[in-house]
């Protein structure tokens, strides 16, 4: 089981990403995009298939970050077996994205309906209204 307890948490080292060079910070936010994009291509990222489509785009964010962080290809096969677990996990537990979700829409707000009448017709009702 893939668990993170608040005591190892405390001990993950964050990048100051302050203190990444500019050449860096724009490949990686070039490379996100390009992943976004992809994804919005395909419908989203929430099947097998979807996921193995942005593969490529994912290695090199992995291989960039790895450069980044200094990790060993230990390190990163370690995190990938990881990662692939979790995805796999989620996969199996998703349903179809929300259009707004994969397509960058707004969300969809519906107005409130209108049932009763007098001072209950509001949006939030008093809590006597309940008990």
């Amino acid at each position: 089981m893939v668990a993170l307890e608040a005591e190892e948490a405390g001990n993950i080292p964050i990048p100051d990403l302050r203190r990444l060079s500019p050449n860096q910070v724009s490949k990686l936010a070039s490379l996100f995009d390009e992943l976004e994009r992809e994804a919005r291509g395909i419908g989203g990222a929430d099947t097998q298939a979807k996921l193995k489509a942005l593969d490529e785009t994912i290695r090199l964010i992995d291989e960039l970050a790895s450069e980044i962080l200094g990790l060993t290809d230990r390190d990163m096969k370690e995190i990938g077996d990881i990662v692939g677990l979790m995805m796999n996990r989620r996969i199996a537990r998703a349903k179809e994205a929300r259009p707004e979700t994969i397509g960058g829409e707004q969300p969809r707000i519906r107005p409130p309906s209108r049932r009763g009448t007098g001072r209950e017709d509001r949006l939030t009702p008093p809590l006597r209204r309940w008990t």
